[in-house]
């Protein structure tokens, strides 16, 4: 049976009492009250027992509708959207998912706003399957997830939610929808998180890793240059295992190859301009506007005080390469 406040399952429920993650306490405030199963009927009926015409008075229509949605996210199981404003260290009782014995662990909750209500989501309650390190968390601010209120406190003000219980909802409709799970379909992902090498995206409930291989033709030198979490980009799905709830996605195959035909457009000796793009040992890239990002290279011997990122200078094509369009160029 779960617990009536939260998402954990307890195999012993009627015998002994449920300890998770809605017994948590902060550091400025008391997250939940309910430490056995007759406590969390109780909060829950205390929740219903409140007279919210009283409450509600002096609420402005914004804060008003506000407080609704999270209502009615609590009494339906149905899911709100709002963007991450940041995450918070927060002390709090879980049942160890190893042992089943109730632990007292200190962990980052992600901060939302429902208009002006804060809303705590507990770094358990953030993703399906393995956990993910801190920082991941940390570097989430600005995107936007869906999430399903488990907790209403309207007298503190706050409330508590689950992000894992939005996606398994999510990832439920995008299997039983073949337009969307199958292979070839168009669909759109967010950006949770992005680091120098890869991204983080959401697809319907699905948490996907986005290397340089997947985003793009071309290599990146920073993708926090270019991409953001609360992004939203096109991509094609490119495998889905519905027993493993496995997602495969590409982004770059939502536009043609730019490397196609660049033997055409860039014969060997022609003259072009070029954007530097980058340095590294063995020489320095640079970008042709009409290859679309072709990258080229010029042995470090050729490199001059003028090779810098950003500086656009000629070109001689020396050499191309028809499949990758990768060509050896110099000054």
């Amino acid at each position: 049976m779960r617990c009536s406040l939260c998402p954990v399952w307890c195999s012993n429920w009627a015998s002994k009492p449920v300890s998770c993650w809605c017994t948590s306490t902060s550091t400025t405030k008391r997250m939940c009250g309910a430490d056995s199963v007759g406590q969390a009927f109780t909060a829950r009926q205390s929740f219903f027992a409140l007279d919210f015409h009283e409450l509600d008075r002096g609420l402005s229509q914004e804060e008003r509708q506000a407080w609704n949605s999270i209502y009615a996210s609590f009494r339906g199981h149905s899911a709100l959207s709002s963007t991450v404003i940041g995450a918070d260290l927060h002390s709090m009782n879980v049942r160890s998912r190893e042992t089943g014995r109730v632990e007292r662990r200190t962990m980052y909750c992600v901060v939302v706003l429902v208009y002006r209500v804060p809303v705590y989501i507990p770094a358990t309650e953030m993703w399906m399957g393995e956990a993910r390190p801190d920082y991941v968390l940390q570097n989430m601010t600005g995107a936007n997830i869906d999430f399903i209120i488990t907790k209403v406190d309207r007298e503190g003000g706050y409330a508590i939610a689950s992000r894992r219980q939005a996606t398994r909802t999510q990832r439920y409709f995008f299997a039983h929808r073949p337009d969307l799970c199958g292979e070839g379909s168009q669909v759109k992902c967010r950006l949770l998180a992005v680091g120098p090498r890869r991204c983080l995206a959401e697809c319907y409930g699905h948490d996907v890793d986005l290397t340089q291989r997947e985003r793009s033709y071309t290599a990146t030198a920073d993708l926090r240059t270019q991409y953001h979490p609360g992004n939203e980009l096109d991509c094609i799905v490119k495998g889905y295992d519905a027993a493993q709830r496995d997602l495969l996605v590409s982004v770059k195959e939502t536009e043609t190859n730019p490397f196609e035909g660049a033997e055409q457009r860039h014969p060997v000796g022609s003259r072009r301009y070029a954007v530097i793009a980058g340095k590294y040992g063995a020489g320095c890239s640079a970008t042709f506007p009409t290859a679309r990002c072709v990258c080229v290279t010029t042995p470090i011997s050729t490199r001059t005080p003028s090779s810098s990122p950003g500086i656009t200078s000629p070109w001689w094509c020396s050499g191309l390469s028809g499949t990758s369009g990768r060509c050896t160029a110099k000054f």
